[in-house]
């Protein structure tokens, strides 16, 4: 039997709250613009481990150019989140 206790519980059962967590840590989107700065993504095939609601996949796959960008998340309720912000690519 799975064991959905404490912050993974939040994912599983109130997805719709990740965002706003996602907010509170990067409210002015420096990680982002830090993650484009450090690596050379142009060309390149990314798969992204644990998407969430798909915010950073959002921002990174249209500003990368990735030659291809594939998103996945464990968690059902996330991925459709993600399906909502307009992740071009999710793996289900």
């Amino acid at each position: 039997m799975k064991n959905n206790s404490g912050w993974q519980k939040s994912y599983v059962d109130a997805p719709e709250y990740v965002q706003s967590f996602a907010e509170a840590e990067d409210p002015d989107g420096w990680v982002v613009q830090e993650l484009l700065l450090m690596t050379h993504w142009e060309g390149k095939q990314v798969l992204e481990i644990g998407c969430g609601s798909g915010r950073f996949s959002e921002i990174l796959a249209a500003e990368t150019h990735a030659a291809q960008w594939l998103s996945l998340d464990r968690s059902r309720p996330l991925l459709h989140l993600a399906q909502q912000a307009g992740v071009p690519d999710l793996i289900q």
